[in-house]
């Protein structure tokens, strides 16, 4: 009998991709389990980078960040913008708004084309809205005093309604 291939593994990763109408809907498990057959057809440090992000996307992030810091160790992967970006990604899963941050930012120093830097940023300013909310809700959870310089606040009491430069903690 005749073993599928890597052309055919690949076509059904693309099928799963097609199959989805959003992000959200995508079979990232089943995507997962194919980068792994696809991994052993094809090893590249590219395959396993995909192969991490589906794991993370369909929920086992502890093990997707683990798989991909074993890419790490090849050096020009800290130059490699997908690696930056599923690294990203994988932080940002984890609750890890600021190193999800970090590496947005290097990634973005990295890229020349201006449509994806222009994305990435995008993404960056969401990273720091998070954190900044994240960091803003522990310390009102703590009684202390946050002073933000924001065109709004983003604490979750506040939204979507309320607007100022400074605030206290609420009673």
């Amino acid at each position: 009998q005749h073993k599928p291939g890597p052309y055919q593994t690949q076509a059904a990763i693309a099928a799963l991709h097609c199959e989805a109408l959003t992000a959200e809907q995508t079979d990232w498990a089943q995507i997962a389990a194919l980068y792994e057959i696809l991994e052993k057809q094809l090893p590249s440090p590219v395959v396993t980078i995909n192969r991490a992000v589906a794991m993370g996307e369909a929920g086992d992030i502890d093990t997707a960040l683990v798989l991909l810091r074993s890419v790490d160790a090849d050096k020009s992967m800290q130059s490699y913008t997908p690696y930056l970006l599923a690294m990203s990604r994988l932080l940002h899963l984890s609750g890890d708004a600021q190193g999800a941050a970090n590496h947005m930012q290097e990634a973005i120093s990295l890229t020349k084309n201006s449509e994806e830097r222009s994305f990435m940023e995008g993404e960056l300013a969401r990273l720091y809205d998070i954190s900044l909310a994240i960091s803003m809700k522990l310390l009102h959870e703590q009684g202390l005093t946050c002073r933000a310089r924001l065109d709004s606040c983003v604490c979750p009491q506040h939204l979507p309604t309320h607007t100022h430069q400074d605030h206290a903690p609420h009673a």
